[in-house]
């Protein structure tokens, strides 16, 4: 908040959330808790696509065309045809295992839509992503933006 207030030298003003946003948009910055998002899904990207040094661990799989058994069905509107959601065979017991990396973003991975799981470049990947992760701000009835 203090970056936005700083770049357009408004340091006394105060803005609603959804004013916030609307500045954020246009200066074409993403809130914080996106940028952590959108950092945290390229990287896994990388990885799951096999373009960074680091694997997938032991208790994140991959469904695959020869495995589809491993994920059971989680909702009615479950596609056991999407080959690019992942797994984690852990439940998890503590926050502290649910807070981390793979945890994490493995539950994000399987949030965004398939057609992007799909990408295999990583530019092209990270771009589609960042369109995506805006769309999910809504605007309000003030002409402002809102986090979905």
């Amino acid at each position: 908040l203090k970056m936005v207030k700083w770049i357009l030298n408004e340091t006394y003003m105060h803005y609603s959330n959804s004013e916030y946003l609307n500045k954020l948009s246009k200066l074409k910055l993403m809130p914080i808790d996106m940028k952590f998002k959108l950092n945290d899904l390229v990287l896994f990207h990388k990885i799951y696509y096999g373009t960074s040094k680091t694997n997938l661990p032991h208790y994140i799989h991959k469904q695959t065309d020869n495995n589809p058994t491993v994920f059971q069905r989680q909702t009615r509107s479950y596609n056991i045809q999407d080959i690019h959601k992942v797994k984690c065979t852990i439940n998890p017991k503590i926050n502290a295992f649910k807070r981390s990396y793979f945890y994490r973003c493995h539950e994000l991975w399987n949030e965004i839509p398939q057609d992007l799981r799909t990408i295999q470049a990583n530019e092209a990947f990270k771009i589609q992503l960042s369109s995506y992760l805006w769309s999910t701000l809504e605007p309000n009835r003030n002409g402002g933006m809102v986090l979905v």
